[in-house]
């Protein structure tokens, strides 16, 4: 993150380069690195904090950092849910203390503060969890399935769903992500898959920064660039769909909790009278509101357990 007087400014730090993102982190790792404390760098400005024994618990309330830009970092910290995890939020509120004139001197923020960029001065826990089990695909679809994002957390939830990652080159998360590789390489996926997801981040990422241009720019090119690319590829021999995993108005710039409009094709079955995807000609559909496991069961049919 950026920070400046306290305040959040920027989740993102400028939407730091990978570069510069795996310097920091692995400075990072050295300072303040542990048996039981690590740092791993993933993709541009997220990172894994990883926290293992007895003394750390998941039981840490900690707020989403591109839902607090402007905000006092103070006044949003991490804070303890339970007795058991006092210790880990206290380690966290250390670590963002601790990690901030650090990251400031270090000669990555230097040169970037040279160049007229944001520096990465910030660290800002969240979403954290412990390791869980779930049930495959296979195992609970009988499907086998590929996955194909620059997000690290979309790629290692498909790990855990005994998915395989497909890692295109040019895939930053970003507007400027190799849309054409990606619909390239789901294209030759669903030749030997049974399932592939595509995930794109960059709709959700313009729509933190409130930047309509560049949301219209990322709605047209997923649509142009890697929609059209793979349904000329495949026709109707495949079953797709579409949808958001949350909405982020722009007026907000904040993930809310509103139900997201889903569109299908599926071969053989004829459209609904319905020709526009958006939040108030989708509830109007032949789909209906769906909850739970409704999308995959209507894609795939009934769980196989």
């Amino acid at each position: 993150t950026t920070v400046e007087d306290g305040i959040l400014r920027d989740y993102s730090a400028g939407h730091l380069g990978q570069g510069d993102a795996e310097a920091l982190i692995a400075a990072l790792d050295e300072a303040y690195g542990s048996e039981t404390v690590r740092f791993h760098a993933g993709v541009s400005f997220r990172s894994l904090l990883l926290l293992s024994g007895a003394d750390h618990s998941a039981r840490v309330k900690a707020e989403k950092p591109d839902d607090n830009q402007g905000n006092v970092v103070a006044e949003h910290l991490p804070h303890a849910l339970a007795p058991e995890a006092e210790a880990t939020a206290a380690l966290f509120v250390k670590l963002m203390t601790d990690c901030a004139p650090f990251l400031e001197a270090h000669p990555v923020n230097q040169a970037r503060r040279a160049a007229g960029k944001r520096p990465a001065n910030g660290l800002w826990p969240w979403s954290g969890g412990s390791a869980g089990a779930l049930k495959t695909l296979r195992q609970k679809y009988g499907l086998s399935g590929a996955v194909i994002s620059a997000v690290d957390v979309i790629n290692g939830l498909g790990k855990l769903l005994g998915m395989d990652v497909i890692r295109v080159e040019g895939a930053t998360g970003y507007i400027d992500t190799n849309y054409e590789g990606k619909a390239d390489a789901a294209i030759e996926a669903i030749k030997t898959h049974d399932m592939v997801y595509v995930h794109v981040e960059a709709t959700d990422e313009v729509s933190h920064e409130q930047d309509l241009p560049n949301k219209l720019k990322a709605i047209e090119d997923f649509d142009q660039r890697l929609m059209a690319r793979v349904m000329d590829a495949v026709g109707g021999e495949v079953n797709a769909a579409v949808l958001p995993d949350h909405p982020v108005p722009l007026a907000l710039g904040k993930h809310t909790r509103v139900p997201v409009p889903v569109s299908v094709v599926m071969a053989g079955v004829a459209p609904d009278g319905i020709q526009t995807y958006d939040e108030i000609e989708a509830p109007r559909g032949a789909l209906g509101a769906m909850a739970g496991s409704g999308l995959m069961d209507l894609l795939f049919g009934p769980p196989s357990a």
